[in-house]
């Protein structure tokens, strides 16, 4: 990746309780623009900002990121992309225009942070599985896909999971997280009291 994309589009984090920047808090409650799966010129900057959330998740030791969560100057607000990882290899994928996704009826109470709220951990109530249909972007252009994350008949008992299901569990909500970025809502927002 070059190593200027990240000065060439002025990327920050977007801090919500940062005052002396009053912007990266709008970036952050803001709801992220579509993106325009035909124009070539949107799938020239989805290239774009998927190389720098690559290199901010490996900077700031994120496991998952939206648009709203890092500031940049490629586009007057954030866009509808997410980076999670894949639900079958844990390899971080692109999603754009993730829209209505299915969530299943199981929850569990999961313990999260945020990039926009650093410091911070919250009890957050996810569901246990999620189905996700978006685009993806390759060499040819965009194509529609539709994931499955998580674990469908989850049960919290009460005793330690086995890596692999808290892996799947671990995804879910990563998917939800950012996915709640792009509707302006974050977890801080979303605290479940024990």
């Amino acid at each position: 990746m070059p190593n200027n994309l990240f000065e060439q589009y002025n990327v920050k984090p977007a801090v919500a309780e940062d005052h002396k920047n009053p912007r990266y808090e709008d970036w952050v409650y803001s709801v992220a623009m579509g993106v325009d799966t035909t124009n070539p010129k949107d799938a020239a900057l989805v290239r774009d900002l998927g190389m720098v959330m690559e290199q901010a998740l490996g900077k700031y030791k994120w496991g998952a990121v939206s648009s709203n969560n890092l500031h940049w100057n490629g586009t007057g607000n954030p866009i509808r992309v997410v980076m999670v990882p894949h639900p079958e290899d844990g390899t971080n994928i692109i999603l754009v225009n993730p829209q209505n996704p299915e969530y299943g009826s199981r929850e569990f109470i999961n313990i999260e942070g945020c990039g926009s709220f650093p410091g911070h951990l919250y009890f957050v109530k996810r569901r246990s599985s999620a189905r996700v249909c978006a685009y993806m972007l390759d060499e040819t252009g965009f194509s529609l896909v539709c994931l499955e994350y998580g674990i469908m008949d989850f049960e919290d008992d009460g005793r330690k999971l086995p890596s692999n299901l808290e892996r799947k569990l671990r995804d879910v909500s990563y998917v939800q997280h950012e996915i709640d970025h792009l509707d302006g809502i974050v977890i801080a927002k979303k605290i479940f009291f024990i």
